[in-house]
């Protein structure tokens, strides 16, 4: 299917990249780190949740130019129902808020 759509600006994809390895580097780290000095995880947890969504928004980006600029317009059968299930997921999640 992506073979159908040009590259991605490499900058973009490039600061994609980086967000993400920003964001597994803050939560490595910054968990090991307040393990280590017996700190409350809440505050770097918290850093790398919020590190995680701009990555997913940046990762998004990419993958709608990637969907604008296709040949073909319309999707197959297999990316439609992997919408479904992506929906599906999403709403199974568990509501995860702290007590």
């Amino acid at each position: 299917m992506f073979m159908l759509s040009p590259d991605v600006d490499p900058r973009r994809s490039r600061a994609t990249l980086y967000a993400s390895a920003g964001t597994l580097g803050l939560a490595l780290a910054g968990g090991l780190a307040a393990i280590a000095v017996q700190a409350r995880l809440e505050g770097v947890l918290s850093l790398a949740g919020v590190s995680c969504v701009a990555t997913v928004a940046l990762y998004g980006r990419d993958v709608v130019a990637l969907y604008r600029n296709r040949k073909r317009r319309t999707l197959e059968l297999n990316t439609t129902m992997a919408l479904y299930a992506l929906g599906g997921l999403a709403g199974s999640v568990p509501d995860l808020r702290l007590h």
